[in-house]
């Protein structure tokens, strides 16, 4: 994010082909599961980036970006 200056584009699980295949669908489960929490810890950390720059950022600057 901080390279590009551009969201990491999360792509969600495809959901499986055969719904009643219970090993599939475990399987499934356990990959949206993670990539849930992937999606929470991204956020978390991005906003704490936000704040670690904003907290070294100069007065000025901070007045400059809240208009």
């Amino acid at each position: 994010m901080i390279e590009n200056l551009t969201d990491f584009v999360f792509v969600r699980p495809q959901n499986p082909e055969d719904p009643n295949d219970q090993y599939e669908m475990e399987s499934w489960k356990k990959q949206l599961d993670i990539h849930w929490k992937r999606r929470g810890v991204y956020a978390d950390n991005k906003m704490k980036l936000y704040s670690l720059i904003w907290g070294q950022s100069t007065r000025s600057t901070q007045s400059k970006l809240e208009i």
